[in-house]
């Protein structure tokens, strides 16, 4: 059985942010990574765990969540969903 990965799309990308449009269906991942810079992740529709340093947080359409720089983090996919990711134009990411 293969792994199902989350899909992540540039809706915006200027000189000052970038905002990422998220999906994924149930089961559906985002492998854990570090971003150098704050950012934020804002749930549109059904509901995901996102891991952060292996502490989850389950988030539902309407929540949402600062990701802290320097620390890894991942994403599942509980319900269908879709989500923003709002961050700095010059945000380096790593997967660890």
């Amino acid at each position: 059985m293969s792994i199902q990965k989350v899909d992540i799309s540039v809706l915006e990308n200027n000189t000052s942010f970038k905002i990422l449009f998220g999906q994924g269906k149930e089961q559906a991942v985002l492998k854990p990574h570090m971003v150098d810079i704050d950012a934020f992740l804002l749930v549109q529709k059904g509901k995901l765990l996102f891991n952060i340093d292996n502490t989850g947080h389950l988030l539902s359409k309407g929540e949402h969540i600062k990701i802290p720089k320097n620390k890894v983090h991942s994403l599942e996919v509980i319900k269908n969903c879709e989500f923003l990711i709002t961050l700095n134009s010059k945000t380096k990411m790593s997967f660890a």
